[in-house]
């Protein structure tokens, strides 16, 4: 069985002899000259791109972390900011009704100043009327041939 063990063994992991040693070695001893070569003394550059994703990141969460932004603030403040919209179009309303009324009184008060325009205008069309039928029926009365009828310009009629 040993003998089966050390078959396995051999094709598994197939025997190192003096090159591969010498390899591993080689290359150990390179590993430990660049190490050794590394100055530690001096300072290392910070990676800056990094530094100030993690500022601009913090930056971000103590704003949405602050009093202010708080869900319960939040809720707060639309609350307030909805009873004043609810107020103002309250009023809002109120001046509108007020200025309709307004407009319909003020549509009422035209319309009975036109009525009694065209009411004017009637009654000074038939005054009108009334003064050339007048005038008209005393002219067809007079009759201007008469000396009688030649007072003007200061005369007194005849006796």
């Amino acid at each position: 069985m040993s003998q089966n063990r050390a078959a396995r063994f051999d094709s598994v992991f197939p025997a190192c002899d003096d090159d591969c040693a010498g390899l591993l070695i080689r290359d150990m001893d390179r590993l430990l000259r660049l190490i050794g070569s590394v100055n530690l003394t001096l300072p290392l550059p910070l990676p800056y791109k990094v530094l100030y994703r993690y500022e601009n990141m913090t930056e971000e969460l103590k704003h949405m972390l602050s009093p202010q932004r708080a869900p319960e603030r939040l809720l707060q403040l639309a609350d307030s900011n909805l009873g004043s919209l609810v107020t103002e179009m309250d009023e809002l309303l109120s001046r509108a009704t007020k200025v309709s009324a307004d407009g319909q009184q003020t549509a009422a008060d035209a319309e009975r100043s036109r009525k009694g325009a065209e009411d004017l205008e009637l009654y000074v069309r038939n005054t009108l009327l009334a003064a050339e039928g007048t005038n008209k029926y005393q002219t067809e009365e007079m009759d201007l041939t008469d000396p009688k009828n030649h007072y003007a310009y200061g005369e007194s009629p005849p006796r």
